[in-house]
């Protein structure tokens, strides 16, 4: 950053200086240095030239991690979550892998993005490595901590209210309070109305174990949906998973485990997607696939990353 700023260099000038800086990198690796410079959003372009912008000037100033972690976070999808995998148990880069495919449902191959995301964190000073395990470091634990405090709560009725509305605004016909056999669920999206079963169930766990929970979800399996999501309080998120997990291993992967934040910022970005698809003219319904990380007035995190 302070190159940038003293120096000004085009995006093949600060390659370059990357490669006369770590003579070990090939061309490929220093193109991918200045892409996740960039990603960072520090900096800005002018007649090809990069310089450092305001919040890059704060960065300097300030030398704080928080400004980077930020920006990976609001960049990049799996940040947190990862963090949050770690507090109580140490975990292989196998491990977290299999446990962030789960929560962001990406399209990798393999586990290097995981590592990327992981080795960034680490560099903050967020996680350490011991052995082949990871774990979470004092400086991670505040982050989250403080991610939960700046989380407003909202109450089970609130929430429930948010998701009939999400339905709707997604184009499915959807209810709250939904009956199937001897099981009452929060809320249900449909495709048809009657007599067809929905397409989407949706439990609303705010306190005690989750039993109850798991076995209407299970119960909705077992009647042939599969859009399965349990919905609960950021602090209890580790501990559903952990629940669905052992309780249902066998369709652990269809349970998707969601804050009272995913939902509203997944409401937020679809009924703005809606109001833009209003203005293009001939609207009459928005689709929407069941789940993807959306963010209002950013862009939309990346999945692909690099190192």
């Amino acid at each position: 950053m302070e190159h940038i700023k003293l120096e000004r260099p085009t995006r093949q000038q600060l390659a370059q200086w990357f490669c006369n800086q770590y003579d070990s990198l090939g061309k490929n690796v220093n193109t991918g240095y200045v892409r996740t410079v960039e990603s960072f959003e520090l900096t800005e372009e002018s007649r090809s030239k990069l310089s450092v912008n305001h919040l890059g000037e704060e960065f300097l100033a300030n030398g704080t991690n928080s400004i980077l972690y930020q920006q990976l976070d609001q960049n990049y999808e799996g940040i947190s979550d990862i963090l949050r995998m770690l507090p109580k148990n140490p975990l292989t880069l196998d491990e977290v892998y299999s446990r962030l495919k789960k929560v962001i449902e990406p399209k990798w191959k393999t586990s290097t993005q995981c590592r990327i995301r992981i080795n960034w964190l680490e560099s903050l000073g967020y996680v350490s490595r011991d052995g082949p395990k990871y774990c979470l470091m004092a400086a991670g634990r505040n982050v989250i901590g403080k991610e939960d405090e700046d989380e407003e709560p909202m109450e089970h009725n609130e929430i429930r209210a948010l998701v009939v509305e999400l339905g709707r605004v997604l184009g499915f016909i959807s209810e709250d309070e939904f009956v199937i056999d001897c099981y009452r669920y929060d809320a249900a999206w449909k495709i048809l109305k009657d007599p067809l079963a929905p397409s989407h169930v949706f439990e609303i766990h705010s306190h005690g174990n989750f039993d109850r929970a798991l076995r209407k979800l299970k119960f909705a399996y077992n009647t042939g949906i599969r859009e399965l999501f349990l919905v609960v309080n950021p602090n209890e998120k580790l501990k559903a998973q952990h629940a669905v997990e052992t309780t249902l291993e066998e369709i652990a992967n269809m349970i998707k485990i969601r804050t009272p934040k995913d939902m509203k910022e997944w409401y937020e970005s679809s009924a703005a997607a809606s109001e833009r698809a209003k203005t293009v003219g001939g609207y009459t319904g928005i689709r929407i696939r069941p789940w993807r990380r959306y963010t209002v007035g950013k862009r939309k995190k990346n999945s692909r990353a690099h190192a």
